[in-house]
């Protein structure tokens, strides 16, 4: 029985030489990373040259379908979006698909601090094609109809004009954020 007793602490001893945990507490710049894959991802076209993205404030607290992130809405359905923003200004949607085709466009709509609802005038609609639609959302502080979002396609397109949309504002006045819903018959 000593025996047996003597192998088990001698086990359990050595166990804890290879199990070593380190301590992050002090090691400021470790975060958890967590990653989301993309719903059915675009196969991959090779190197693009895309313009970063522009420098932007923390106004947009939530932007989604109201029936969440990657909601599904059949072809015809009305789409609306939930926007929560932490000032009074104005919000413009665009709807690209996986290609950064730009299928469609929402501009200037006025939204006030807290929750809102988008679009509030306008109804958006479930459209042809079926797959993921892709939505970014613009905040400025006043309408801006400086580009259209619907005269070119493809990452760099998407990306330069998304520059060129908010270049006329200070960071701190604009934002942008990022959603995506699925269209099904």
């Amino acid at each position: 029985m000593k025996r047996i007793f003597a192998m088990s602490a001698l086990a359990l001893s050595l166990s804890g030489c290879f199990f070593v945990v380190p301590d992050r507490s002090s090691t400021p710049e470790y975060r958890p990373i967590t990653t989301t894959p993309a719903p059915n991802p675009a196969p991959n076209p090779g190197p693009v040259a895309v313009s970063p993205r522009p420098v932007t404030a923390n106004i947009i607290q939530d932007f989604q379908p109201t029936r969440g992130n990657g909601g599904a809405y059949r072809v015809g359905e009305s789409v609306v979006f939930r926007a929560a923003v932490n000032r009074p200004g104005f919000m413009t949607l665009v709807f690209y698909n996986d290609g950064a085709l730009p299928d469609y466009e929402v501009r200037n709509i006025a939204v006030q601090p807290g929750l809102n609802l988008i679009p509030n005038t306008n109804v958006v609609v479930a459209a042809e094609p079926t797959g993921v639609t892709r939505v970014r959302g613009f905040f400025t502080p006043q309408p801006n109809n400086a580009v259209s979002f619907l005269n070119g396609s493809g990452v760099s397109f998407l990306e330069n004009t998304s520059n060129t949309y908010l270049s006329g504002y200070p960071v701190e006045l604009r934002d942008i954020a990022d959603t995506f819903l699925v269209v099904t018959r």
